[in-house]
C-alpha cells in the first residue's frame, strides 16, 4: 500500500469513526438513562471527538491531496446518519422533541439529494 493510499484510508477511517461514536452515544444514553451520570459526561466526548473528525477528515484529505468521489460523497452521509442517530436518541430519552428528529431528517435526506444532483451536473 502506497503512501497515498495510506492517507486515503486514514480520512475514511476518521469519516467513518463519527458513524462508531454516534452508535456509542446512543448506546451509553439509552442503556444509562439516570441524569447526570457518568454516560452522560462519556457521550459528551465523544460527540465532541465526532465532530473533531469531522473538521479533520476534510483538512487532511485537502492537505494530503486525496480527496476522492467517494470521500466527497461519503463525509456528508456519515454527517448526516451521525446527527441522526445522536437527535434520535435524544428524542427517545425526552430531551429533545421528536419534530427536532424529523426536521434535521428531511434537512439530511434534502442536504444529500441536492448534493448527488450538483456532483451529477458537474459531471
Amino acid at each position: 500500500m502506497g503512501a497515498s493510499a495510506l492517507k486515503r484510508n486514514i480520512v475514511y477511517i476518521l469519516t467513518l469513526s463519527r458513524l462508531v461514536f454516534a452508535l456509542l452515544v446512543a448506546v451509553l444514553c439509552l442503556f444509562h438513562k439516570e441524569p447526570y451520570n457518568w454516560a452522560l459526561w462519556a457521550s459528551l466526548l465523544l460527540i465532541g471527538a465526532s465532530e473533531i473528525t469531522d473538521m479533520l477528515d476534510g483538512y487532511l484529505a485537502r492537505k494530503w491531496g486525496v480527496v476522492s468521489e467517494l470521500g466527497k460523497v461519503l463525509d456528508p452521509h456519515a454527517d448526516a446518519i451521525a446527527h441522526l442517530i445522536i437527535f434520535w436518541t435524544l428524542a427517545m430519552l425526552d430531551r429533545a422533541w421528536f419534530v427536532v428528529f424529523l426536521v434535521m431528517a428531511s434537512r439530511d435526506v434534502l442536504v444529500g439529494l441536492i448534493r448527488i444532483e450538483l456532483l451529477k451536473a458537474n459531471q
